[in-house]
Order: C-alpha cells, then structure tokens, then sequence
C-alpha cells in the first residue's frame, strides 16, 4: 500500500508541475519538450514498478522491463532538447532528429536481444537479465545524453546572469541529484538491489522535475507554503487513487473514488487562489518597486528645485538689496534734494521694492526648511517693540485702506523665548496678511501673556476662509480661496512662518468663521525672563 500510495504521489507531483510549466507558455519549445519528458517518465516509473509486481507472468514483466529501457533511452534525448532550448529556442528540426536518431535505434533495439536476453524471475520474484553487446552502446550513450546535458547546463550557467543564472542553477542541481541517483540505480544495480529500494532509486527525478519546474515558474510556485499544500495534497490524493486500486469491495472503491474526485476539485481549487495570490503579490512587488523608483526620482527633482530655489533666491536677493538702498538713500535726500513729483516716484518705487524683496526672503526659508538648515538662535526678546515697528510701518498702507487699524498694546515688556530676526518674519506675515486680506473694516494687533503662554494675534474682519482654507491652511504652496483676490501672494508664507515658530519652541494656529466673516491668526511662544 505505502509502495503503491509513493508511485502514485510520484506521477502526480510529475504531471501537476509539467503541466504548469507547459501551461505557462505553450509556445515555448523548451516548455514543451520538458512536458514530453515529464509524460515520458512517468511512463518509465509507470513501467518500472510493475515489471517488478510478481502476480503478472514473465511474458509481461518482459514486456515492461524492455519498455522501460525503450522509454528511457528516447527520454534522455528529449532532456538533452531541452537542455539545448532553455531557455530560449536553439534548435531546429533537422538537428533535434540527429540528436534522437540513436535514442531511436537502441530504443528498437531494447525490443530485441540485442540489448538484453535471458530474462527471468529468480526465487525471491525478481526479474533480472543478461547483458547483450548492445546494452553498452546503450549505457554510453545514455551517460552520453546526460554528460552533454550538464556540460551544457554548466556553460550556460557561468555565462549567464541574473536571474537566468538562478534559473539554471536549480535545474543542474536538479538533474545533478536525479540523474547520479537513478542512473546508478536503474543501469547497474537493478539486479543487485531490492524492488523497495529499486524503486526509490527511480524516484530520485522528483529532483529534477522539481529543479526545472522552479526555473520555469521563476521561483514562484516553490515558496515554503505553496510547496507544504502541494505536498499534503499529493500525498492525500495519492492515498485516495491507491486505496482506489486496492479495494476489496465495490463500495469501498467507490467511496473512495468519491473522496478522491472531491479532494481533486477541492485542491485545484486551492491551488488556484494560492496562484491567483501569488500573481497579485507579484504585480503588487512590480508595482512597489515602480513607486520607490518614482519616489527617489521625485525625491531628486525636489532637491533639485530646492536648489534652485536657494541659488536663485540669493542671485536676486543682491541687486534688490542694493536698489532698495538706492531707493532709501534718494529718499532721505543724501545725494541731494528730489523735486516733489521725483520724490513721490521714489517712494513709489521704493514700496514696490519691498514686496520682492519679502518674496525672496521668503524664498530662501523656504530652501532652508526643505534642506533641514532652519536654525532659530533663540534667545529672550522684547515681542512689543518688534511689534511696534511692523505696525508703525503697515501704518501708511492701511490708512491708505482705510482701514480701522489697532494695535492693542499691553504695558510693560512681553518677553518670549525667539530668535530676534525671526520673529519680525512671524509678525510681519500676520500683518501683511491681515492688511492684504482685508478691503474694508478693521485689522486688530494684540499681544499678551495668559495660562497658556505668550502670543501675538491679528484679528480681521476681511475676506475670511472656507474649511477647505482651513485644512490646508499651513501646508506648502497652498492658496487660500481668497488668494484670486490679491494681486501678489506666494502661498508658501504660512507655511514659513509655522516652521519658524515651530523652530523656536512655539505654534501657531488660523481660524476663521466662514468666507467674509474675517480671520485670526496667532502665534504662541514659551515666555521670556
């Protein structure tokens, strides 16, 4: 029976996996021929368990056995195909036939007793035999066959790359261990060793089968868990057909005939989802490797752009910086007093000056939070007196608004922990917005210190920001609804200012109630000594 339940599990684990190499690309010549290999041994295995069953008469034993030598002769020449077609087609018809002619002539000759005569059954129920000339011509080329397999396989192997080279590794490891083990065991000892251990001689091409199905398959019908249900499902199903075969009743064979087509459909069921994961794991690894490709290639185009942002930000930060000290030096007259009407042009000029001026500035802040070089030398400072000049300097433009615009001054110093140069940034942008987004009514500046530590907030009662606003209100590049309604905005200035504050131990926060019902913005910083 466990004989029996072992041929049966052999064919099936043969056929199952030259089945799927065939139907993996039927096209493929190397595919094919491994498939009629595959048909061709289980043939031989097939002949050579039961030339060894002693309740068939010699006539038939003999029958077998000079089949099995037929069959293996042919099947060497098929290997040797095949090895020559992997992977790729190598070979045409006229040299496949001059490579199988001589598998073909000793095949007819293992017919005859030129091969073999004097076959019997000795007392113990083996059938052995005596050798004719022509089985040494058979073993030679048969050694022959499979010596040119692996030369070619080796060659092929060293000048190979990755991951064919991993492909043919596996077969000529495969073949390697099948054809040392049944070659010996088939070709000198099977009239020396035991039926028992003759026949798991046989079985050792479950290596190669396994080796070349590896390859094919590139790997992915051998993982650990695959081969474990493969395994366990043969086995199950081998057990099945074998009490099958030897049951002693109709309806025992029967029931487990039953169980074997159930546990059939079950397990092809099982290796198809097993396979339909497999290839949804594949395309999914396909598709991770194409994403961190593309994210290391936007990774680059954003390091790239944040260089040049720097670069370009300090070559414009130059000539603006000396036009705007121009501009400041013929305002105050110092080389020499300007007619009103070329005054009014300076001063005109002078304040378009500073909005790029604030742009660049903003621009390299920008370079240095996307390269990790925002350094904040925090240090105790006065907030109130920083205050008072952007407010005294935002004075003119929101008169010129019309704006109601308060500064709700505390008494007294407000010290906060903050870099001195930074925090003019934080509170310029909060007045610069509040002014800019606002067309009528007021702007309110407080400041002050509670439960929660010191702030700084500007209120306004201008265009306000929807919850969309809101959601992206301090992310990079965003503009805000009302961001159509002003002329000049970066929409990147929140999103400086947050990592500034941030910088220096604090936080910040937006609200609004709706569009037009105004915006506060306020800044949190750690208290001063």
């Amino acid at each position: 029976m466990f004989s029996l339940a072992a041929f049966l599990f052999i064919n099936l684990f043969a056929l199952f996996f030259g089945g799927m190499v065939l139907i993996r690309d039927k096209k493929l010549k190397s595919n094919r021929l491994f498939f009629i290999w595959v048909i061709l041994i289980v043939s031989w295995i097939t002949l050579n368990f039961f030339e060894e069953e002693e309740y068939l008469g010699l006539a038939i034993r003999e029958i077998l056995l000079r089949s099995d030598f037929s069959i293996a002769i042919i099947g060497a020449g098929i290997l040797l195909l095949f090895v020559l077609n992997f992977p790729k087609k190598t070979t045409q018809l006229k040299r496949d036939l001059l490579i199988l002619t001589p598998s073909f002539i000793l095949a007819f000759a293992s017919l005859t007793d030129l091969l073999l005569y004097n076959v019997r059954i000795t007392n113990q129920g083996t059938i052995i035999f005596a050798e004719n000339f022509g089985f040494y011509l058979y073993g030679l080329l048969l050694i022959g066959y499979f010596a040119f397999s692996i030369i070619i396989l080796t060659k092929k192997f060293k000048i190979s790359k990755p991951p064919l080279r991993g492909q043919i590794k596996s077969i000529l490891i495969g073949l390697s261990f099948s054809l040392i083990i049944g070659t010996v065991t088939n070709l000198f000892l099977q009239n020396i060793l035991s039926v028992d251990v003759f026949r798991f001689g046989m079985y050792s091409l479950i290596f190669f089968i396994a080796g070349t199905a590896y390859a094919v398959l590139k790997y992915e019908f051998l993982r650990i868990r695959f081969l474990v249900v493969e395994f366990l499902l043969l086995g199950i199903l081998a057990t099945l057909l074998a009490q099958v075969l030897v049951a002693e009743g109709l309806v025992e064979a029967l029931v487990s005939l039953i169980s074997f087509v159930a546990m059939l459909v079950l397990g092809f069921t099982l290796i198809r989802s097993t396979y339909k994961e497999t290839e949804q794991r594949k395309q999914l690894e396909v598709l991770t490797r194409k994403l961190e490709a593309s994210n290391k290639k936007l990774k680059e185009l954003d390091q790239t752009k944040t260089t040049f942002l720097s670069v370009a930000s300090h070559q414009l930060r130059t000539p603006l910086a000396i036009a705007k000290g121009y501009l400041t030096t013929l305002e105050r007259g110092m080389l020499g007093k300007l007619a009103p009407k070329q005054l009014k042009a300076v001063e005109t000029l002078s304040k378009s000056n500073n909005e790029p001026v604030a742009l660049v500035n903003e621009l390299l802040d920008l370079s240095r939070i996307e390269s990790g070089r925002l350094v904040a030398e925090v240090t105790d400072v006065d907030l109130l007196p920083v205050i008072d000049e952007i407010f005294e300097y935002w004075q003119p433009k929101a008169a010129e608004k019309k704006l109601k615009f308060v500064w709700n001054r505390p008494k007294g110093k407000l010290m906060v922990k903050a870099d001195p140069d930074r925090v003019k940034e934080v509170v310029k942008n909060f007045i610069d917005n509040g002014v800019k987004y606002t067309e009528k009514g007021k702007v309110a500046v407080s400041a002050g210190q509670d439960e929660q530590g010191a702030y700084f907030r500007v209120t306004d009662s201008g265009y306000g920001m929807t919850k969309e606003d809101l959601s992206h209100l301090f992310e990079k590049f965003a503009s805000g609804s009302a961001s159509k309604k002003v002329k000049i905005t970066s929409g990147f200035g929140l999103f400086v200012v947050k990592n500034i504050v941030e910088a220096m131990g604090g936080s910040v926060t937006g609200q609004s109630a709706g569009p037009g019902q105004g915006s506060t913005f306020e800044a949190r910083f750690k208290p001063g000594k």
